[in-house]
């Protein structure tokens, strides 16, 4: 497991692309001047959005986990659960720039979520029973509305999941799959 939260990206650069993103996604100013200015816009998005607010948490526990603080890391895993609804469980692994416009999001098991994936409300992204490794989302992937994403698949790069998609199999890069079980459509 120490092996695996090593590969945790920096708070700092963390925090700054998310909040990049989220002020982006929200067509609000997403260039940071200073420090300060950085400082004010996390605080800010604190205040207007709870899914921020619950990546941030996400984001100081991946943080204290990988400097083996006990405790604390918990109590922020329950903050985010109650505050926006995100539950993010400890080996999943998140690049910078996840965009979360609302919670009633679950991500467990050893997944890695790429930069500057978007995932909608109502997500599921979990485990196969008897099987601990999970998704490896790429890149730009969009993740629609309800959609569940079950067990080691494989989601490539700018693929988009319709909304309550379920997908057990792997998705090709630029790819948009819809329905149950998800199946791409055609072009």
């Amino acid at each position: 497991m120490r092996k695996f939260r090593r590969r945790f990206p920096s708070f700092r650069r963390a925090v700054r692309e998310d909040a990049r993103i989220f002020c982006l996604y929200r067509g609000e100013r997403y260039e940071f001047r200073s420090r300060v200015d950085l400082v004010l816009q996390v605080l800010r998005l604190c205040w207007k959005s709870d899914a921020f607010l619950a990546l941030l948490c996400y984001r100081l526990k991946a943080t204290l986990q990988v400097h083996e603080i006990p405790i604390i890391p918990s109590i922020l895993h329950r903050m985010a659960m109650m505050i926006g609804q995100v539950c993010i469980g400890d080996p999943v692994i998140v690049a910078p720039g996840l965009y979360l416009p609302h919670g009633a999001v679950v991500i467990d098991g050893i997944v890695e979520i790429g930069p500057h994936v978007e995932v909608r409300p109502w997500v599921t992204i979990g485990l196969k029973e008897g099987v601990v490794h999970g998704a490896v989302i790429g890149p730009r992937a969009h993740i629609g509305t309800g959609a569940k994403i079950i067990g080691p698949v494989k989601i490539g790069a700018d693929a988009q999941i319709g909304a309550n998609a379920v997908v057990v199999t792997d998705v090709a890069e630029k790819t948009t799959v819809v329905g149950v079980p998800a199946r791409p459509l055609a072009r």
